[in-house]
């Protein structure tokens, strides 16, 4: 029963999907004056929420914030009024980035915007970073700057992000580099609750460090199967506010998440060891949960 249980949430979590919106373009202002703007150039493949979060950062960081859009299903060449769109917004930029977390997405920006945004790179060097899909590098001590804001984008998250857009301000206002953590990498999969210091690779860990709150000890655990992206994408605020309803209600809710598992790696994660040492492993929560969005 349990093996069906967890080859049931494996095919629910693998057909689920992201809802990708596209955020509006917002000019940021500090002080009466126009901010250094920041231009954030995307397709629809890149999210909603990691859009909506580098424009608040920017904000936070006294940048301005402009986006522009090109959904996959559109023309594949700009026309002459889409070409001056972004021809003023490249004029009115002091920074641009340019999300293209798939092979596919980069290929079809390249030719779309590729050579207004060469042109732009040769005027002011350092000031178009392109975001390609890969692994992020993590040892940044021989990067130029854009290289070091390329590793953050890529690998996601609220703190890698911050981490972009400190150098992403150093770098318009002129000023020395700060000082930043390396990328914090995301795992591929997981366990996730607001109170742990950490993300928590399997029901074991989590278990061990739960011994440690005694308003969490005994309680029946439950297990949310997210996908992944909400953690690349900093977007982890509703998820909060839902495992403390169940936590409302007298349980102790948490979140297990990953990215094309199988039943084997997801049984890793949610299971605990045996008790006699041998044999299969005991599902730790009581119940599983699937949020499908």
């Amino acid at each position: 029963m349990k093996r069906l249980i967890l080859r049931a949430a494996l095919w629910c979590l693998l057909l689920a999907a992201p809802l990708v919106h596209a955020a509006p373009a917002d000019k940021a202002r500090s002080a009466g004056q126009v901010a250094p703007m920041l231009l954030w150039l995307t397709s629809d493949i890149t999210t909603a929420p990691r859009t909506a979060m580098v424009q608040r950062l920017a904000a936070e960081a006294g940048l301005g914030f402009a986006h522009i859009d090109y959904p996959l299903g559109g023309p594949a060449v700009l026309d002459a009024a889409q070409s001056q769109t972004l021809q003023r917004a490249l004029a009115g930029s002091a920074l641009v980035w340019v999300d293209a977390p798939h092979a596919s997405v980069e290929v079809r920006l390249r030719r779309m915007v590729g050579a207004q945004l060469d042109e732009r790179a040769a005027r002011t060097p350092g000031r178009v970073v392109w975001v390609p899909a890969g692994a992020p590098v993590t040892d940044l001590t021989t990067l130029d700057t854009s290289a070091r804001m390329v590793a953050y984008l890529q690998a996601g998250g609220l703190r890698n992000l911050k981490s972009a857009m400190a150098l992403a301000h150093a770098t318009v206002a002129g000023v020395p580099m700060p000082a930043v953590p390396a990328p914090e990498i995301l795992p591929a999969r997981g366990l996730y609750h607001p109170e742990a210091p950490r993300l928590l690779p399997n029901a074991a860990a989590l278990e061990a460090w739960r011994q440690g709150q005694p308003a969490l000890r005994g309680l029946p655990a439950v297990a949310v199967l997210v996908h992944r992206h909400h953690f690349v994408d900093g977007s982890t605020g509703w998820l909060d506010a839902w495992l403390h309803t169940f936590r409302q209600q007298g349980l102790f809710a948490y979140a297990a998440f990953g990215q094309q598992v199988t039943a084997q790696t997801l049984a890793e994660v949610l299971e605990l060891p045996p008790e006699g040492g041998t044999g299969p492993g005991r599902l730790h929560a009581s119940a599983l949960v699937l949020h499908q969005l």
